[in-house]
């Protein structure tokens, strides 16, 4: 039986992998890792490498930047990619396929799974979950992200359309707001925090998990940008 499971492991730090996907990855006849290039490892890759020394990987080259540029251009990336993963899938076993944080949230896998299963429509899929970087920022700062009956938003600021929104979800004192994807955009977004009285609470984490690893207030960022890999929690005001 031939089968993709997509294991997340977790921010950027080996130790949060979970004892499941370290499970998963040990047995596969496969280990595939996205990256941007053949040579160049991708973080998921370093991650597990720490924690598994001796390990086969298989590199699938995948844009990570389609994402930001549109759905048709994410949906064609991951067509591309998934001909590499049918081809080894098609040698039978299971192919594990790994992703940076959760495999449910903002990952690659889920538009890959879907372009392989037009290739190989008799494949089974299964997800592992990963430790979120927001869990792990959360965790680092110990910020409680919710109480009672607060809610937590958690979204991506990509365009003029997410700042749009995500001023709408600041006005929400008893909401928790997580934010990926915004480095590009941090100018805006500090400025959208700062008028709606939450850039003072507001965190940052950069590079979670490795040696170059920041976190520190988000009034502490000036508006020059973000890494690709960086999360904002914006705690609910409470008295």
């Amino acid at each position: 039986m031939r089968r993709l499971v997509g294991v997340g492991v977790g921010p950027g730090d080996p130790e949060m992998l979970t004892i499941g996907a370290l499970r998963r990855i040990r047995e596969a006849d496969h280990v595939l890792a996205p990256t941007i290039a053949m040579d160049r490892a991708g973080r998921a890759e370093e991650v597990v490498r720490a924690a598994v020394g001796d390990l086969v990987v298989d590199r699938i080259v995948f844009d990570m930047e389609a994402g930001s540029a549109g759905q048709a251009l994410r949906n064609t990336a991951a067509e591309h990619a998934a001909q590499s993963v049918a081809a080894k899938l098609a040698e039978g076993g299971t192919s594990v396929f790994i992703t940076l944080g959760d495999v449910s949230l903002y990952s690659t896998f889920y538009p890959l799974q879907k372009a392989v299963r037009a290739i190989l429509p008799d494949i089974v899929v299964e997800m592992v979950p990963g430790i979120t970087a927001f869990s792990y920022l959360a965790a680092q700062t110990r910020t409680d992200l919710l109480d009672n009956s607060e809610r937590l938003y958690v979204v991506a600021v990509l365009n003029q359309d997410d700042l749009t929104h995500l001023r709408l979800l600041l006005s929400d004192a008893q909401a928790s707001l997580v934010l990926y994807k915004c480095g590009r955009r941090f100018g805006a977004v500090r400025e959208a925090l700062a008028e709606a009285g939450r850039l003072d609470s507001a965190i940052v984490g950069e590079q979670m998990g490795t040696i170059a690893e920041r976190i520190a207030p988000a009034k502490e960022f000036d508006s020059a940008g973000l890494s690709y890999f960086a999360t904002v929690i914006v705690p609910a005001l409470r008295s």
